[in-house]
């Protein structure tokens, strides 16, 4: 394989979109997957005026069966495989435990935990028969630290923290590397489809 590639989930905006800027800079071709396809569309044009070859796809992370067929289509593609994948998509959800709603305690969990498993589910095999490779995924410093107002959000990625130590351990005989990405505050379009109280919002 002549190429680099990278597949990104997430990407269509915020870290995502940030992520696959730097790896198309660095000399890979992007596979961007984003729940809008407008987004994932519109990032493919930009990284086109730094390199060609990228191309969008439209997933929801949470749906396994989404998932498959977003693996599927990477197949058709890259039937070679690819190099990394980073499993980035994410949402945020705020409130107390006593206050917030078992429907978004399902809904984060659902993206920010379950959309990882999927990626992992979905492309583990590829990384073992390549025997190289690598798989992130974006946690955050509420993973490491918990907050009062963001117990359902830091449980999702204190599990992803878990989850990638975990997988790390099984990869190690397959040479695949695999990492977590911890950020803390920054700013991203992350709160336009946040579930919660708006005042505990304003507060982050």
């Amino acid at each position: 394989m002549s190429e680099k590639r990278a597949l990104i989930t997430g990407a269509g905006s915020g870290l995502g979109l940030a992520l696959a800027r730097r790896y198309c800079r660095a000399g890979y071709v992007i596979a961007v997957a984003d729940v809008n396809l407008q987004r994932a569309e519109a990032a493919v044009a930009e990284l086109a005026a730094i390199r060609p070859g990228h191309f969008a796809l439209a997933v929801d992370v949470a749906d396994w069966e989404a998932v498959a067929a977003m693996r599927d289509a990477v197949n058709a593609r890259w039937p070679e495989g690819f190099e990394v994948l980073i499993n980035n998509a994410g949402v945020a959800t705020a409130g107390s435990v006593a206050d917030s709603s078992i429907a978004d305690w399902h809904w984060v969990i659902g993206i920010n935990l379950m959309g990882v498993v999927h990626g992992m589910k979905a492309f583990a095999p590829m990384f073992q028969r390549r025997h190289r490779g690598q798989i992130l995924s974006t946690a955050s410093f509420a993973g490491i630290a918990g907050a009062p107002g963001l117990a359902s959000y830091g449980t999702t990625k204190a599990a992803v923290i878990a989850l990638s130590e975990a997988l790390r351990a099984e990869m190690q005989p397959h040479a695949v590397q695999v990492a977590v990405l911890c950020p803390s505050f920054f700013k991203t379009n992350l709160l336009e489809t946040a579930r919660g109280p708006d005042d505990r919002f304003r507060q982050f």
